[in-house]
């Protein structure tokens, strides 16, 4: 897809300072920001998405080393709220 058309946004200083922190927090352009942001169907671009996705799977591969080490039940309750949050989110 040809990406030929340019938008204007104005943005106070501060507001452009933070747009910038963000950017490079998450290490994209400001235009990839911007367009991640405006595009998202639920509030949560998918940058977004993605890193829930990642944390989500780090507390699951605990949980679930927590039941096979320790046999806990209360893990596999995590293990599936992990799995009904990520469901709620796509």
């Amino acid at each position: 897809m040809s990406k030929s058309k340019i938008i204007t946004l104005r943005v106070s200083d501060d507001e452009l300072s933070e747009l910038r922190k963000r950017a490079d927090a998450q290490g994209v352009s400001m235009s990839d920001l911007l367009k991640h942001s405006a595009l998202a169907n639920d509030g949560l671009s998918t940058l977004d998405k993605q890193r829930i996705y990642t944390h989500l799977n780090i507390i699951k591969d605990s949980a679930q080393q927590i039941v096979r080490d320790y046999e806990d039940v209360h893990s596999s309750r995590i293990i599936k709220e992990a799995d009904d949050l990520w469901q709620s989110l796509n």
